[in-house]
């Protein structure tokens, strides 16, 4: 599958999100097909954007290569934090850690959007704004 069309995909999604307030693509028929689709999409957004930062790392040189592992490292404690502070009024209720995954593969879903901007300035052989 061409990457540009899920981009584009994810893209459109993360704008009408904007619009509607984050709602979730799945539906909430019960806790557990929530929590299982929530989980599904989690894992589908998180390969795509593996599959990215494997194509930026490509790009880069050892030094570069290690800024972006340190700067996902840190990313990735980043967003974790921020998914448990936007959902510290839930904790403990039976949607929980539903309503994190949720929110961390909307964060990826932007990473994703960053990933590619910074692909794209590299192989025009431009300085990322």
């Amino acid at each position: 599958m061409d990457i540009k069309i899920i981009l584009l995909a994810i893209m459109f999604s993360v704008n009408s999100w904007a619009d509607t307030g984050s709602q979730s693509e799945c539906t909430n028929n019960s806790n557990y097909e929530y929590s299982a689709c929530i989980r599904l999409k989690y894992i589908e957004i998180t390969k795509i954007l593996n599959t990215l930062l494997n194509q930026y790392n490509k790009l880069l040189s050892n030094t570069e290569r290690e800024l972006l592992e340190v700067s996902s490292n840190s990313w990735g404690g980043y967003k974790d934090a921020l998914c448990k502070l936007e959902n510290y009024s839930n904790l403990g209720t039976s949607g929980w850690q539903s309503n994190i995954d949720e929110c961390i593969s909307n964060k990826i879903k932007l990473r994703i959007i960053e990933i590619q901007k910074l692909i794209d300035y590299k192989n025009e052989d431009k300085e990322p704004l």
